[in-house]
């Protein structure tokens, strides 16, 4: 059934569907940040004894948060990814060999 007859048919106010879709967009979008923190700070846990498991975590990571609704966690995201991406690029030459033999 379309949302046009549902209004029609007076099931429930638009006013109440928009609530309901408003609702449900919030809790997606804050699940989604928190998928992404976790693969953020599994990538920090990571980076020196793991690099590729924290490369992988970054990039994972970094495919997602541009779908962040919220102006202020995209951010905040983008600052973590920053800040991993920095630890990542400061291992040694043969950490970031086996990193990107790995990603490739």
């Amino acid at each position: 059934m379309s949302v046009a007859a549902i209004f029609t048919e007076g099931s429930m106010s638009s006013v109440s569907i928009y609530s309901k879709l408003a609702e449900l967009r919030a809790k997606t979008d804050q699940e989604l940040v928190n998928l992404i923190d976790e693969e953020l700070n599994l990538g920090f846990r990571v980076a020196l004894t793991a690099p590729v498991t924290a490369a992988k975590a970054y990039t994972e990571a970094q495919k997602l948060t541009h779908k962040v609704e919220d102006p202020g966690e995209r951010r905040r995201l983008e600052s973590k990814l920053s800040q991993l991406r920095e630890t990542l690029d400061g291992l040694s030459a043969p950490d970031i060999l086996r990193v990107f033999a790995a990603c490739s």
